[in-house]
């Protein structure tokens, strides 16, 4: 296996696996915090630019946004 492999490696080198881990698990949580934040930089853009769609594309009655769901 590959821990087996780096365990190995970093041994040689006096760095324990552990901080490998440290580091892994560091670059998944940096990675995992701009993917949640990522939709934030586009949804207010996105609002601005359809806003003026939503208004030009307004039901003209009460009845036809009834049908619409």
């Amino acid at each position: 296996m590959i821990s087996n492999w780096l365990a190995a490696a970093l041994g040689r080198r006096n760095i324990h696996y552990g901080w490998v881990m440290v580091g892994v698990t560091f670059f998944a949580a940096l990675i995992s915090a701009g993917t949640v934040g990522a939709p934030g930089v586009f949804i207010v853009p996105l609002q601005r630019n359809s806003a003026g769609a939503r208004r030009r594309s307004r039901p003209r009655s009460r009845s036809a946004s009834s049908c619409s769901g």
